[in-house]
């Protein structure tokens, strides 16, 4: 449930917001020398990169997964340095990807809205045209129905939006 709940605030709160303060620095030249506006960026971006790390770290260090699927989990390291470092530079790529796309975003903004939702919906689209053509559309919980539909859109267009902006 916490991976839920993390992944549902980064894709409709973390990114969102610092998508919206780099439009928002970005199309008032008043604020471009304001340290506090750029601060509260960097700190969107580094809470969002946080919480996809903690989300993979603790998935990968989660003893159940690597015994089911020892060679996909099992990246970060046994002992103390070597994980503390691991979380730190999965930290930092999270938070740089994230504020990568979200700068990418907040310009596209302030040239056209309009083509920033397009941008958006033709990259979510292609995405979920992909998914159902390699018929991997359907969401892993046993609903059927319009529950089905809505669950399998939700968590198609959230896991995009997450894995696009951390690059986890």
């Amino acid at each position: 449930m916490m991976f839920f709940n993390k992944g549902i605030e980064m894709a409709a709160e973390g990114i969102p917001g610092c998508v919206l303060q780099c439009f928002v620095l970005f199309s008032n030249p008043s604020l471009r020398s304001d340290w506090g506006a750029i601060v509260s960026i960097l700190v969107s971006a580094l809470t969002t990169g946080i919480n996809a790390t903690m989300i993979a770290y603790d998935v990968d260090t989660d003893e159940p997964h690597r015994v089911v699927q020892p060679k996909f989990y099992g990246y970060i390291k046994d002992g103390n340095r070597k994980r503390g470092q691991t979380f730190l530079l999965m930290t930092l790529i999270s938070t740089l990807h994230s504020l990568s796309r979200s700068i990418g975003y907040g310009i596209l903004c302030v040239q056209s809205k309009t083509l920033a939702l397009r941008f958006f919906v033709v990259e979510v689209g292609a995405y979920l045209l992909y998914k159902i053509a390699r018929r991997d559309f359907w969401w892993w919980g046993r609903v059927k129905g319009v529950l089905a539909v809505v669950l399998a859109l939700s968590d198609r267009i959230l896991v995009k939006t997450i894995t696009d902006f951390t690059g986890e």
